[in-house]
């Protein structure tokens, strides 16, 4: 039976001998509930750390553009079509387009909080002349007029070592016999930290053992789907890159441009945005698609080729590639062997020779249509020896055709001869996949085999 009088002796009691107890856990709990209510919303919380695994070995002055536009930026950036646009400056250029000033614009500091000045800000030019007007003002003076200048000074600025103008700080980086290991970049809303693997093979074990949680564009196939539940996978087409077979124009056989246009028919090339129809990305202003196409057509091909089935047997031409391309070159094969008749020679290369005959590669497209160095006949990066005074004089023309409408007739002229000579057989622009975790533990089971090959192509040249 209940009784109230000894309830409340009892509750008085321990309320006397244990009040200073029941006085500290009140007023901690009425402390606690002011933190969680008022306090904590507004705390700071502690940012992710995001660990990216990246392929290739790197100095710490010549890091991946990705991560250098994450601790600065240039004078300019360059834009999606591959124009110049202002980013910490503003500038004017001459009617010759050799003299280029650029000012500063206001209220910007670097990493240290210090004002950025142009007396900081040097690029190492030797063949161009560089003058500081005032604490904001810097004066280019170029030789002879290079319209794609500004490009070139989209290079991101550093006052010291990484100490840049960007969203992102070098936290911490760790080197080992002048190569970078990791670097860690504190940023306004998460951390990066950025791995760095010789091999993809080694990339793909730090992968499945945890130590990375995204694999960046370093597939060239889709995952199974049986994976895709518990993998994030994102596909990029690049189209500031081209996979083609190059052809050496001072071969004796590949040296006549009917040959050349027979070998281009004979190939099969993707539908769609895929498809490389030429050097300049699809994305530039000056891209153009009114050039040759050469679909497939092996009746053209033969006609063009000019040899009966007994002549035809006869040619050997030697296809080299690296091994990410090689199952390519084995279509390539065929597709020659059996719409031309000829024999082809299937070679897996580190380096490229100077006797060459075939090469299927890919090729990083620039920024700015200007490929002065690429396709002139003076420049040793022209390694096709491809030679034509027509487009060499295009060349020249459009990299100082200031006005912009001139300067994309000559780039779509460039496009269209150089097709017409078919020095290149243009494929396709290439796939890349970068993986990401999902749902899933740190560690992969150890069956897990990544279907993953060497980066598409680094040739030595």
């Amino acid at each position: 039976m209940f009784r109230p009088r000894l309830f409340f002796w009892v509750s008085k009691a321990f309320f006397k001998k244990h009040k200073k107890l029941i006085f500290i856990t009140g007023f901690l709990g009425i402390a606690l509930a002011i933190f969680v209510v008022k306090i904590l919303p507004v705390l700071p919380l502690p940012r992710p750390t995001e660990r990216i695994g990246l392929i290739g070995k790197y100095a710490s002055d010549e890091l991946p553009l990705e991560i250098l536009q994450k601790l600065s930026q240039g004078l300019t950036v360059v834009a999606q079509d591959g124009s110049a646009v202002e980013s910490l400056a503003s500038w004017q250029i001459n009617d010759k387009a050799t003299v280029y000033t650029f000012r500063l614009k206001d209220n910007l500091f670097w990493q240290d909080g210090t004002e950025v000045r142009a007396p900081e800000i040097d690029f190492g030019f030797t063949d161009v002349e560089q003058e500081i007007l005032d604490q904001k003002t810097i004066r280019f003076t170029l030789k002879e007029p290079f319209v794609p200048f500004p490009v070139i000074l989209s290079k991101p600025l550093f006052k010291k070592e990484l100490l840049g103008v960007g969203p992102y700080k070098v936290a911490s980086i760790k080197e080992k016999t002048g190569i970078v290991e990791s670097i860690k970049l504190a940023g306004p809303e998460k951390n990066i930290l950025y791995k760095f693997y010789p091999t993809l093979e080694i990339a793909a074990k730090a992968f499945k053992l945890g130590e990375i949680d995204v694999l960046h564009e370093a597939l060239v196939n889709p995952l199974p789907e049986d994976w895709q539940e518990s993998l994030k996978e994102e596909k990029l087409l690049k189209k500031n890159q081209y996979v083609a077979v190059f052809l050496n124009n001072d071969d004796e056989f590949l040296k006549e441009k009917a040959v050349r246009q027979a070998l281009a028919y004979a190939l099969k090339k993707p539908e769609g945005e895929k498809r490389a129809l030429g050097p300049i990305s699809p994305l530039s202003w000056a891209y153009s698609s009114e050039v040759k196409k050469y679909d497939f057509d092996s009746n053209k091909a033969r006609e063009l080729l000019g040899k009966n089935k007994e002549e035809a047997a006869k040619i050997v031409i030697k296809l080299s590639t690296t091994q990410p391309f090689l199952t390519k070159a084995e279509e390539i094969e065929k597709s020659w062997e059996e719409a031309l008749g000829i024999m082809v020679e299937v070679l897996v290369i580190n380096t490229i020779s100077d006797d060459f005959q075939a090469l299927l590669m890919a090729q990083e497209i620039p920024a700015d249509p200007d490929q002065y160095a690429l396709w002139h006949s003076t420049q040793d990066q022209n390694f096709i020896h491809y030679k034509s005074p027509k487009v060499d004089k295009i060349l020249e023309d459009g990299r100082k055709e200031a006005d912009i409408i001139r300067r994309k007739e000559l780039y779509a002229d460039f496009q269209k001869f150089l097709l017409e000579d078919c020095p290149v057989i243009f494929l396709y622009h290439p796939e890349v996949y970068t993986i990401k975790r999902g749902y899933i533990s740190h560690f992969m089971k150890e069956n897990m085999k990544l279907r993953i090959k060497e980066p598409e192509m680094r040739l030595k040249r």
